[in-house]
């Protein structure tokens, strides 16, 4: 899923903030999102809003994935019918990007939305520190985040602007990160 934490820095440590923002509203920016979350209503019989989780995550990769072969008539490459015989899974989709049109507009599409979201992390946390993305579909995937589209999203905003351009993005490629973290919190825990 898509998790968030603000770190903080206090008392010659950092200390984690947990929050579960990414079950916070996906909000649709155009007709196309609304369509997705109609879609995704409609499919799974949902009732009620539908998370950033909902659309940022393994299960979200094969939604838009999905969405899209419905919206518009693709070719069957031999990497679609792999993807169909491999129950549309997001790695598939996700490694087969830059070799079918299909996959390539997902893979498009998740990286603006994924921007999105982590623009407005950012103004909500007014993190001038930087924004570190991490977890396994970053970790396997830095392209993401340097599509054009990713930066053009992440910097949509003509009121905050300038300060959005202040903030470092940074994917963390480790995806062992969080067990350091919990390490070290045990660590100091003990010596304390």
């Amino acid at each position: 899923g898509l998790g968030k934490s603000i770190i903080i820095w206090e008392k010659n440590k950092y200390v984690p903030l947990p929050s579960e923002g990414g079950h916070g509203d996906f909000s649709a920016q155009d007709a196309n999102d609304l369509a997705l979350i109609t879609f995704i209503r409609k499919t799974e019989k949902v009732r009620g809003a539908i998370s950033w989780e909902d659309v940022l995550s393994g299960h979200g990769i094969q939604r838009m994935y999905n969405f899209l072969g419905r919206q518009k008539k693709y070719d069957e490459t031999e990497v679609a019918v792999r993807i169909k015989n491999n129950g549309d899974h997001p790695d598939i989709i996700f490694s087969s990007w830059d070799v079918d049109k299909q996959c390539r507009d997902t893979f498009h599409w998740y990286a603006q939305l994924y921007a999105r979201a982590i623009k407005n992390f950012a103004l909500d946390s007014l993190s001038r520190g930087g924004m570190f993305i991490a977890g396994g579909i970053a970790a396997q995937n830095p392209a993401l985040f340097q599509q054009d589209i990713f930066l053009k999203e992440f910097l949509n905003c003509p009121k905050q602007k300038e300060l959005l351009k202040q903030i470092p993005l940074l994917v963390v490629m480790d995806y062992n990160v969080n067990l350091y973290g919990a390490a070290a919190y045990l660590m100091q825990e003990v010596s304390s």
